[in-house]
């Protein structure tokens, strides 16, 4: 996870990246979000969400990508990470249950004013869950894609 942290804070910055480094091209290329500077209209500061469970809470992600971003040159964004998590959860659970303290999902990405919601599964829960699993983490994503889009932020 701290490599992806990584990668996001120097994406929003890095605008010299081509087909030839990615590996990225043709329709994929086309949908996938360019972020550099310029996409955030010179904002000096760039609002995530990340959501998930403890897997962000105890590696602080968020806070995380928030020190990285401190580090960039002074013409890119900084990131200001905020985290909506619920221990030992899937998708599914952060949907239905939000997090702990009883903050619901979709309330917080309407009206978080986020630019970037990052959305991470648990890794461990492929393993153990019914056959069904894969179908539940397909509609479950795309119910937070959907989110994400109507509150005019980007997923990830």
């Amino acid at each position: 996870m701290a490599m992806a942290a990584a990668a996001m804070v120097l994406g929003f910055c890095d605008t010299s990246h081509t087909t030839a480094q990615t590996g990225i091209s043709g329709a994929a290329a086309a949908k996938s979000p360019d972020f550099g500077p310029s996409d955030w209209g010179g904002k000096p500061m760039v609002r995530a969400l990340f959501i998930g469970n403890s897997q962000i809470a105890f590696h602080r992600l968020h806070q995380l990508v928030s020190v990285l971003s401190e580090s960039g040159p002074p013409q890119c964004p900084r990131i200001e990470g905020h985290a909506f998590v619920r221990g030992g959860a899937n998708l599914r659970q952060i949907i239905q249950e939000g997090t702990r303290d009883g903050d619901d999902l979709r309330e917080s990405i309407r009206t978080g004013d986020y630019d970037v919601v990052v959305i991470a599964e648990s890794i461990h829960m492929y393993d153990w869950r019914s056959k069904q699993y894969p179908r539940w983490f397909y509609q479950d994503a795309a119910k937070i894609v959907e989110m994400v889009r109507e509150s005019g932020a980007v997923p990830i």
